[in-house]
């Protein structure tokens, strides 16, 4: 079982090694990015997404692989905020990411989630693949290859 450990980098404590992780990562590929820039209410309860891409206009939220918990919450996230969030699972070397469209209802990119006991891993999955930012544009592209997402930078 994963248990979050609080970590230091770049003169920001984030409440987990796997965050300081993302964070560089990030970094390293020159992507602008805010750590838990604010708290979002969701109705029931208030949220707080790990990390906003300003120029991509994009939440994402760090989950350890596998865990199905969050897709309630990214879901929730992109309805009230009208904003597509992206929930990584998993380290920078090896990790899936689920997109999660405020316009599509409980319609995720390659996983469709129906009841708990049915959640299961896609066949298909995206990832950030080396070279992801290109330009002006993040592009997300599927485990076979087949397709991409692309996410061009806001003015």
């Amino acid at each position: 079982m994963y248990k979050a450990q609080d970590t230091e980098y770049g003169g920001i404590l984030y409440r987990s090694k796997l965050e300081a992780d993302w964070a560089e990562f990030f970094d390293q590929n020159k992507l602008r990015h805010k750590y838990e820039p604010e708290k979002i209410d969701l109705g029931t309860d208030r949220y707080t997404p790990d990390f906003w891409l300003p120029e991509f206009g994009l939440w994402v939220e760090i989950k350890p692989y596998r865990q199905w918990k969050p897709h309630s919450k990214c879901y929730r996230l992109a309805i009230e905020t009208r904003r597509h969030v992206l929930l990584i699972q998993g380290e920078p070397e090896y990790h899936v990411v689920d997109l999660f469209d405020p316009d599509a209802r409980r319609r995720f990119t390659f996983r469709t989630v129906t009841k708990k006991s049915e959640e299961k891993p896609a066949k298909e999955f995206l990832r950030l693949k080396e070279g992801f930012v290109r330009e002006h544009t993040l592009v997300l592209t599927s485990s076979t290859g087949d397709e991409t997402i692309q996410f061009v930078r806001e003015r």
